[in-house]
């Protein structure tokens, strides 16, 4: 019985036993993560301190790189931070060394630990999870889903556990009162108490254990002299007329076997076993697995239940650990799912795509109507290159590398994107205003380079990309308003019900994005900008982009 208050996955395992695996809230993450953080701004001091010893000033050597030597050293940046949290969740079977300390793993979402892949994958999705800054988007999917999962998570199939430390030493003795049974109803109602108690105060569970012993036979003088450990061994020594000896008796008789169970688990993480203590490894796993079943029908949410169910956790996933193909959650998720829930909330796609258009028509008749109306919808220096008949765009190649543009843009695209959608919980207010005024944006710059004859350039700078770009962002303002109508007519159901519902979707619909916008943002730093591709070739690469990014959103997955 897991706790009302802890959100948990239950593991069924092959031996008719479920195993409840606690899941690891924002808090526990956050703290680890901080941990993990300092640990890194530790290492970092000494080595820069070092560095200094024997080697020039480093920011005269940051100042002498250029943009894409600096480029270059962020993407190397990320990819150590990437190999500190990937290498030891692989080293330490899902565990970093905050995650050590606040007493959390990552595992499989079936319960078996986590492989090689798995965490290279959730890891290396921190990216997005970090964008715009400090998470937003990583904390906002962990508040949305059960599990407390961010989109490295959902897409890596991971979740992560609390593990406890248990102390059944005080079970070593034979109990004092072993002979003594209760009626079955009774001993339910001392057991709950057990299982319970550690969710009261000291005050309030102390006064209620002294009470159920003086109930249950303890005598009045010694009674108030009891403190918690008397008064939660007296009541664990009571069993029934079925369940003699109670929860000590029960453990007495087994914790031996534990205890072993607990070894040669610890030997089969450090790969020091032989296969004849696997076979004991597997004989003692499923005599813990009855013993299991065993807590759960008489000591649900004792601390022997969650001992047991613990142990039998690791043994599973040691015992039954998966090795089927590893690129099966990514390929199922790309292949099936994403394209099953474009296809599902088209409708709201069509919707954000249509505020599009109408924020384009309305930018456009308005400069067309008033040139002078350009300058209150237009950056003054984009429209001071325009009035010159010349494009910023042509210039882009010659101020920055197309490496380093392609990175610019394709953190700009991700944060409009992530703003569509976030801006849903504005009841699609935000979303709406966002979509008219992106389309506001682009019909006010292709009228404003069609009174300056310079139209068709801007045109075929837009045609390589703009296709697959703006069905993105039509997409990522579809899964707003999606939200949105969530909060306003939520239908027959309960709107909390229907709005987790949907914003679990909303956020797979930005997950599955993210790498065509990587793509896009390639094909926009390198191909769209200056006259290095003809425009009938640009033309051609985003007609045929945007034509075969819509069949495999409309098609894939179906039979």
């Amino acid at each position: 019985m897991a706790s009302e208050l802890v959100p948990s996955i239950d593991v069924a395992t092959p031996e008719r036993v479920s195993v409840e695996l606690p899941v690891a809230g924002i808090g526990f993450r956050a703290l680890a993560y901080a941990i993990d953080l300092a640990v890194l701004f530790g290492v970092g001091i000494v080595l820069y301190f070092l560095y200094t010893l024997v080697g020039p000033s480093a920011l005269d050597v940051y100042n002498g790189l250029s943009g894409v030597e600096r480029a270059v050293g962020v993407v190397l940046f990320f990819f150590v931070l990437w190999g500190y949290w990937t290498g030891l969740e692989v080293l330490w079977r899902g565990q970093t060394l905050g995650k050590r300390l606040m007493r959390i793993r990552v595992v499989r979402s079936d319960g078996s630990p986590v492989g090689t892949f798995e965490s290279a994958v959730r890891n290396l999705l921190r990216l997005v999870d970090f964008l715009p800054t400090c998470y937003p988007i990583g904390v906002i999917t962990m508040l949305i889903d059960r599990r407390h999962r961010r989109l490295g998570d959902i897409l890596a199939g991971t979740i992560l556990v609390r593990e406890e430390d248990f102390d059944l030493s005080r079970y070593e003795k034979a109990p004092a009162r072993s002979a003594r049974t209760l009626p079955t109803q009774d001993l339910e109602f001392v057991t709950s108490f057990l299982s319970r108690m550690a969710a009261l105060d000291r005050d309030a569970r102390l006064r209620l254990g002294r009470q159920l012993c003086q109930r249950y036979g303890a005598k009045p003088e010694d009674v108030g002299a009891m403190q918690e450990p008397e008064v939660r061994a007296f009541l664990e020594s009571f069993g029934s007329g079925d369940l003699p000896g109670g929860l000590s008796s029960f453990v007495l008789r087994r914790v031996a076997d534990w205890r072993s169970l607990e070894q040669l688990l610890d030997r089969v993480r450090r790969q020091r076993i032989s296969l004849a203590e696997l076979s004991t490894v597997d004989r003692l796993y499923r005599r813990a697995s009855a013993d299991l079943a065993h807590a759960q029908a008489f000591f649900g949410g004792t601390e022997v239940h969650r001992f047991l169910n613990q142990l039998c956790g690791q043994a599973y996933g040691v015992i039954y650990r998966r090795s089927a193909g590893r690129l099966t959650g990514l390929v199922a998720f790309y292949r099936t799912t994403f394209p099953a829930l474009a296809s599902e909330t088209v409708r709201y796609t069509q919707v954000a795509a249509g505020l599009l258009l109408l924020g384009a028509l309305l930018g456009a008749t308005t400069v067309a109507l008033s040139p002078a109306g350009a300058e209150l919808i237009l950056d003054p220096l984009l429209l001071e290159h325009i009035r010159r008949r010349e494009l910023w765009t042509d210039l882009l190649l010659e101020q920055v590398h197309p490496a380093e543009a392609a990175t610019t843009i394709f953190t700009n695209n991700l944060r409009v994107s992530f703003l569509s959608f976030a801006a849903g919980v504005t009841a699609g207010a935000g979303t709406v205003l966002l979509m008219l005024f992106n389309g506001l944006h682009v019909g006010a710059i292709v009228a404003a380079c069609a009174q300056n004859e310079v139209a068709g350039s801007m045109l075929a700078f837009m045609s390589a990309h703009g296709p697959v770009e703006l069905s993105i962002i039509a997409i990522t303002g579809g899964a707003g308003l999606m939200i949105g109508h969530a909060l306003i007519e939520p239908g027959e159901r309960a709107r909390g019900v229907v709005l987790r519902e949907r914003a679990t979707k909303a956020v797979q619909l930005v997950l599955g994005c993210a790498p065509f916008l990587i793509l896009i943002g390639i094909v926009e730093g390198f191909v769209s900008p200056g006259s290095y591709f003809p425009w009938p070739l640009k033309v051609a690469l985003g007609a045929g982009s945007g034509l075969a990014f819509w069949r495999y959103l409309l098609r894939a997955g179906r039979p």
